[in-house]
C-alpha cells in the first residue's frame, strides 16, 4: 500500500489474492450448479421421452400380450415382460451414451492437451446401476394399465 502512494506506481492495481480466490471459487460453484442443472433437465426431458416410447409401444403391441392373456398368461406376466423390455432399452441407451460421451470425452480433452486422462469408472458404474432402475420406472405406467386393460377384447378389434 505504502508502494501505491508512491507516484510512480498510481497505475498499478493492487488485488487481494483471498477475496480474488474466493471470487473465483464462487464462480467455479455457480458454473458446476449450472451444469448439473442443466444434465437433470436433459435426464429428465430423455426419461420422459423413454416414458412415452415405451408408452407408445406397448398399445402397439397390445394384440400379442392379449394373445399371451388368452391362451394363458397371467397380468403379472405382462407387466413382468414389459418392464424386461423397459430395462433392455434403458440399458442399451446407456451403454451407447456411455461409450459414446467417453470416446467424446477422450477427444475433446485430447485437444485440450490434458496430460492425464483419468476414466471416471465409479461414476460409470453408477450409471449402469441406475440405468435398469429407470427403464423400470418408465415402463412401469404403461404396463400397469396394459396389465388392467381389457386386452382380450382388443383381438377381436381392428
Amino acid at each position: 500500500e505504502k508502494l501505491m502512494e508512491n507516484p510512480q506506481y498510481q497505475d498499478a492495481i493492487l488485488y487481494d489474492r483471498k477475496e480474488e480466490m474466493d471470487k473465483f471459487y464462487q464462480q467455479y460453484k455457480q458454473r458446476i450448479v449450472l451444469l448439473g442443472s442443466s444434465v437433470l433437465i436433459i435426464t429428465l426431458i430423455a426419461l420422459v421421452g423413454l416414458m412415452n416410447s415405451m408408452a407408445s409401444n406397448l398399445r402397439e403391441s397390445k394384440k400379442e400380450f392379449a394373445m399371451m392373456r388368452a391362451i394363458g398368461g397371467k397380468p403379472w406376466q405382462i407387466v413382468r415382460l414389459a418392464l424386461y423390455e423397459g430395462i433392455v432399452i434403458s440399458l442399451a441407451g446407456c451403454i451407447m451414451g456411455l461409450i459414446s460421451s467417453v470416446i467424446l470425452g477422450y477427444n475433446l480433452l485430447s485437444a485440450l492437451d490434458v496430460k492425464n486422462l483419468e476414466i471416471p469408472y465409479v461414476i460409470i458404474f453408477i450409471i449402469l446401476l441406475i440405468s435398469p432402475l429407470l427403464g423400470i420406472l418408465s415402463a412401469l405406467p404403461s404396463a400397469l394399465w396394459l396389465s388392467k386393460s381389457n386386452l382380450v377384447r382388443s383381438v377381436f378389434e381392428d
